[in-house]
């Protein structure tokens, strides 16, 4: 075979899936291209594998994709985004769960739902509902009020409540048993 003829070879060849289509297998200015045509010649499935500068990418164009089996789907990789031109749907018969470094949820028209059988709860070191965490006060602020409290008032005073004051230090003195 004329090396001409080898070089075309490479680059195409096809064959035919029953009446309707043409599966074409190509090469590619970066690597090669599997084509599904249809009988109007327009592709209806496409899988192309280029080359990139950190390795083969592989590209997959159809009307639809469906994976299904009846054990585990994993993914592994760096960095995981999905795209949609209209809705993202999660569905499961038991727990969604989510685990991040950090979350970061907007809604850039309309609003954020959270709807639940039960109760829903928000744990963090502060809530904040419709404000930002305030500037922290600076200590040389707070430390000279805290001070000066602490000489004008006795704790009795401060904390508004003598009586409770003075039986606590009679059941913290030595001898003195509460039951």
């Amino acid at each position: 075979m004329a090396s001409a003829e080898k070089q075309l070879f490479v680059n195409e060849r096809q064959a035919t899936l029953g009446d309707q289509y043409v599966v074409q297998l190509s090469s590619t200015e970066s690597g090669a291209a599997v084509t599904v045509r249809g009988a109007d010649g327009r592709p209806s499935l496409e899988v192309e594998i280029a080359m990139g500068p950190e390795g083969p990418i592989a590209r997959l164009r159809t009307t639809a994709v469906q994976i299904e089996t009846s054990q585990d789907v994993e993914v592994r990789c760096r960095s995981f985004r999905v795209e949609a031109a209209e809705d993202i749907s999660f569905r499961s018969q038991s727990v969604l769960t989510g685990t991040a470094g950090s979350v970061a949820l907007e809604a850039c028209a309309g609003s954020i739902v959270a709807r639940a059988n039960d109760d829903v709860q928000l744990l963090g070191e502060n809530v904040l509902l419709n404000c930002d965490r305030a500037a922290p006060v600076p200590e040389w602020v707070t430390a000279p009020a805290r001070a000066a409290a602490r000489e004008l008032l006795g704790v009795e005073d401060a904390s508004g409540d003598a009586q409770l004051i003075s039986s606590a230090r009679e059941e913290s003195e030595p001898g003195n048993a509460s039951s």
